[in-house]
């Protein structure tokens, strides 16, 4: 199973281009050999990303935990960049096929990774709980394609 899950992820991450089903594709195929290796702790931030393209709503403390220091209000502007252009994702990513599937991610497709990601956590929020629940959403300025995050704060009574 793990040999067919590397080639399945090798096959697609070395193509020329791609698109949004075969993204969600080879994303189910790393979480899953990242689970069938034990690698979770090796790859945190590509692990929440498998997870959040495919899950409507990620609201589980111990899946958003790793983002907090990220996206919580006080966190500095480059920071909170380094989560909202992906680099931590594409960090791991391209560690993970050179470790994992002895292969090199085709970093033309980094641009179009960013565009169907983007679209799928449209309607993917993030709620992170500390003491109090916070709602990280990903929204789309009307009329245009530019992307931004909003950090919703809990609702006080």
């Amino acid at each position: 199973m793990e040999s067919q899950l590397i080639d399945q992820i090798r096959d697609v991450l070395t193509l020329d281009t791609i698109d949004e089903y075969q993204l969600v594709y080879v994303l189910t195929k790393i979480r899953k050999l990242i689970e069938l290796k034990q690698l979770g702790n090796n790859y945190p931030f590509l692990r929440f990303y498998c997870n959040w393209a495919l899950h409507p709503k990620l609201d589980q403390v111990s899946t958003t935990n790793i983002v907090w220091d990220y996206i919580k209000p006080d966190s500095t502007p480059s920071k909170s960049a380094k989560f909202d252009r992906f680099e931590k994702f594409f960090d791991e990513l391209d560690c993970f096929c050179g470790q994992e599937c002895t292969a090199t991610f085709n970093k033309k497709l980094t641009n179009r990774i960013i565009v169907i990601l983007q679209r799928t956590f449209m309607d993917s929020p993030l709620v992170v709980t500390r003491k109090e629940e916070w709602t990280y959403t990903l929204k789309r300025d009307e009329g245009s394609d530019i992307y931004y995050y909003h950090l919703e704060p809990p609702q006080r009574s």
